[in-house]
């Protein structure tokens, strides 16, 4: 799977989309577009041909969400998951026990999300093994 924060966020959906990748979570993400989204662009075009999982979690706090919300237009594209913290649009607002738990159930109802998750775990593991080793 792939993630980001913030316009890193915007960035890994339109890069996951486009790669096929099957499960993109993002924190804070900034909006695909701040007006509307033509139904004819590419970009709305690439969505909805595309086949896996877009997970938005937003703080509910987060001041970028909260502005671009006040716009009638913006496109967001993916599921929003809203963690109750109280914080703000860093992505140190995620970090904590308690966000890592609420995000993780959230997760768990994810298709896919579960078996990806660990054999990205086992990839990475592995190649860091034979970093090590070496």
């Amino acid at each position: 799977f792939i993630t980001g924060h913030s316009l890193g966020g915007r960035e890994a959906v339109i890069l996951g989309m486009s790669n096929g990748i099957p499960n993109i979570v993002v924190y804070n993400p900034a909006p695909i577009a701040a007006r509307y989204l033509n139904h004819n662009s590419r970009l709305f075009k690439l969505y909805k041909g595309y086949k896996g999982n877009i997970t938005r979690i937003v703080s509910d706090k987060d001041w970028l969400t909260n502005i671009i919300k006040g716009y009638t237009n913006y496109t967001y594209f993916g599921n929003e998951i809203v963690v109750h913290n109280g914080k703000s649009h860093d992505m140190a607002g995620f970090l904590t026990e308690q966000e890592q738990k609420a995000i993780k159930k959230e997760l768990k109802k994810v298709q896919g999300y579960v078996e990806e998750n660990n054999k990205s775990f086992v990839k990475n593991s592995n190649n860091a093994m034979s970093k090590l080793a070496s």
